[in-house]
This record gives structure tokens, C-alpha cells and sequence, in this order.
């Protein structure tokens, strides 16, 4: 459900930093998957389980649910996962899917579009009018320490992205690039969204 947002708290902090050619904050951070590698060597998916942990970590904090739309500041109770996937050909399309209440439901969910996806060879029509969604991506091909990806001031989703994991004794990594709009999100909330994934990925067993 979506809200507009009178007198929203950080006003004069939003139009300071919405002022700005770029008003977005880009923290890039070394993450241990190695609970949720080990849950996807049996189940696969490794994909699906970490977009459903960096979305289960980001609903937790109010800061992320909030968007600039249309002039005004709206709240979002609950934001959805939208996630690129690529067609044989070799295009990019999204594919945005609801919460679910397990780990299990959401592998099923996104199994499922993606095997729609696959057999159309085009994006699934799945707009809506809504837009409180947090945008995932995956750069599976190399590793980075920092990433910038394309961005418009006008649509001000959080996004995360993440590379290709590396297995260091035992363990398992990968560097995720978190971009949130500064005007909603300042260092202090992407701490607490840090500790939030990293609860969430730590919790996943292998069952």
C-alpha cells in the first residue's frame, strides 16, 4: 500500500540533496554468503535466496520505502524484489515479483517467472502502478570494488548489486554496491541495513 507523505520529516534534507546532479550515495561492501552458497548447492537458486534476503533485510527499515513521485514524497509499506534476468539472445529484461512469506515460496515464485520468461523469450508484463520496489542485479562475470550503474535523479529506488562470489578458505563472498537516495537514506541506515542482510544470510540453513 502506498501512502503520500504531508510534512515528511527530512524535507529541507531531501530538496538539499534532490538539488544536486546526483543525488544518490553508492556504498559497496564485502559480504559472507557462505550459509546461503551452501543452501543453493542443494536447492540452487543462489540468485533467488539472496534477492530474497536483500529484500527481507531492506523491508525492515522505513527509510528504503520511501520514493519521490510525481512532486511528492510517498511511503510504501512493503517494497518488492524487481531483478534482472537474461534472455538466450542475450537481453536484459526485469521481472518483479511479491513477498512471500518463506524462502521456499519466493524460489517457487521466481522459478516459476522464470521459466514463463524463458519460453516467451520477452519480459513478463508484470506493471502495475505502484513502483515501491528495490531494483537487483547481479554482475556474475568478474569482481569489483565499486560499481556506478545507470541512474536517473527522477527514480529514486534503491538498488544493490552484486559480482561474481569468490571462495576464500572455506568461505564464501561477494562485494554488493548499495545505492539509495541521500535525500531518504543516510551512512546510519545503510549500517543497520548491512547488519539486517548479513542476519538474513546467516540464517539460511541447508534443512
Amino acid at each position: 500500500m502506498r501512502k503520500c507523505i504531508e510534512n515528511f520529516y527530512r524535507q529541507n534534507l531531501f530538496d538539499t540533496f534532490n538539488n544536486r546532479v546526483n543525488p544518490f550515495s553508492f556504498v559497496t561492501i564485502k559480504l559472507d554468503i557462505t550459509s546461503a552458497y551452501n543452501y543453493s548447492r542443494k536447492h540452487k537458486h543462489l540468485y533467488a535466496v539472496l534477492c530474497y534476503c536483500f529484500t527481507k533485510a531492506m523491508n525492515r527499515i522505513d527509510n528504503f520505502k520511501y520514493r519521490a513521485e510525481d512532486g511528492k514524497i510517498v511511503f510504501y509499506d512493503t517494497i518488492k524484489p524487481s531483478y534482472t534476468e537474461m534472455l538466450d539472445n542475450g537481453d536484459v529484461v526485469f521481472i518483479t515479483l511479491d513477498n512471500t512469506k518463506t524462502l521456499m515460496e519466493f524460489i517457487s515464485l521466481s522459478d516459476l517467472a522464470k521459466k514463463e520468461l524463458k519460453a516467451k523469450q520477452k519480459s513478463i508484463d508484470l506493471s502495475r502502478e505502484e513502483t515501491g520496489e528495490v531494483w537487483l542485479s547481479c554482475l556474475p562475470w568478474f569482481k569489483f570494488t565499486g560499481v556506478v550503474p545507470p541512474f536517473d535523479k527522477s527514480a529514486s529506488n534503491p538498488q544493490i548489486i552484486w559480482d561474481k562470489f569468490e571462495i576464500v578458505d572455506d568461505k564464501v563472498y561477494i562485494n554488493a554496491m548499495i545505492m539509495a537516495h541521500h535525500g531518504f537514506v543516510d551512512g546510519a541506515h545503510i549500517g543497520k541495513l548491512v547488519q539486517y542482510i548479513e542476519a538474513e544470510l546467516a540464517a539460511i540453513k541447508e534443512d
